[in-house]
C-alpha cells in the first residue's frame, strides 16, 4: 500500500510537467504530492511494511517531483546571486555524500533523517508563500536547513559502514566463547563425567548380568565412569 501511495506521487509529479506554474490544476496536483510523501511512511510503519525498495522508491519519488518542481518554478523567479551559490553548495555536499555512500557501501545508500524531512517540508511550503513572501527571506530558512541536513547526512552515510563493523565484531566477540583455558578444561571433564554418566548407565540396563546386586551395579558404574572420565 505504501508502496502505490509513493507511485502516485511518481505519477502526480510528471503530470505537473503539463499545466502551467501556479495554475489551480498545478497546485492541486502539488499539494497532493505533498500529502503523499507525508503519508506513504506512515502507512509502511504502521502497516509492517518497511522495505529497502520501499526506501529507495520514495527517494526517486521525491527526486522526480523536486526536479519538476525545479523544472516549472525557476523560470517563474528571480533569484539572487548568493542563493544561486548557496543551492550550489548545497548540491556538492549532496553529489559528495552520495558518491561516498557508494564507495564505502557498494550500494546507493538513502538516508531518511528529521532533518531531511523538515527540509522537505519547508521547500514544499515554499512555492506557497511567493505569493505574499519575497522568495530571498522564505528561501534563507530552507537553505540553513537543507545545509545542515546535508552535512548530517554525510556524517551518518559515513559512519554507518564503521558502526556496522563494530556492530558485527561485537557480535562475534559475544559468540565467541572468550574462556580461560584452566575453566575450559574444567567445563570439558564435566561433560566428559556426564556423558560417561549416560553410557554406564546403558551398559548397565542392557547387560546380561541383570541379576546383579544393587551395590554390584553401583559399584560397577562408579567404576565405568571412572574409567571413561579419566579420573
Amino acid at each position: 500500500m505504501a508502496n502505490v501511495i509513493t507511485s502516485c506521487r511518481i505519477i502526480c509529479s510528471i503530470t505537473m510537467l503539463f499545466f502551467p506554474a501556479f495554475s489551480p490544476w498545478f497546485y492541486i496536483l502539488y499539494v497532493i504530492c505533498g500529502f503523499t510523501d507525508m503519508t506513504d511512511g506512515a502507512v509502511a510503519r504502521k502497516t509492517n511494511t518497511v522495505s529497502e525498495f520501499g526506501s529507495k522508491l520514495d527517494t526517486a519519488a521525491d527526486f522526480i517531483f523536486l526536479t519538476v518542481c525545479l523544472i516549472k518554478l525557476l523560470p517563474t523567479m528571480e533569484i539572487p546571486t548568493w542563493l544561486w551559490i548557496w543551492f550550489s553548495v548545497i548540491a556538492v555536499i549532496k553529489t559528495i555524500n552520495v558518491v561516498s555512500g557508494f564507495i564505502l557501501q557498494k550500494k546507493l545508500v538513502a538516508v531518511h533523517t528529521l532533518m531531511n524531512k523538515v527540509t522537505g517540508i519547508l521547500l514544499f511550503l515554499l512555492p506557497l508563500t511567493l505569493h505574499f513572501l519575497e522568495l530571498q527571506y522564505s528561501a534563507f530558512p530552507v537553505c540553513v536547513t537543507a545545509t545542515f541536513a546535508a552535512i548530517q547526512e554525510g556524517h551518518f552515510t559515513r559512519t554507518k559502514k564503521r558502526s556496522e563493523e563494530k556492530a558485527e565484531n561485537l557480535s562475534a566477540i559475544r559468540s565467541t566463547e572468550i574462556i580461560p583455558e584452566r575453566i575450559r578444561r574444567r567445563l570439558n571433564r564435566v561433560s566428559g563425567f556426564f556423558a560417561a554418566a549416560e553410557k554406564a548407565r546403558y551398559c548397565l540396563l542392557c547387560s546380561p548380568f541383570t541379576a546383579w546386586s544393587a551395590s554390584q551395579r553401583r559399584r560397577r558404574f562408579f567404576r565405568l565412569h571412572c574409567l571413561t572420565a579419566g579420573f
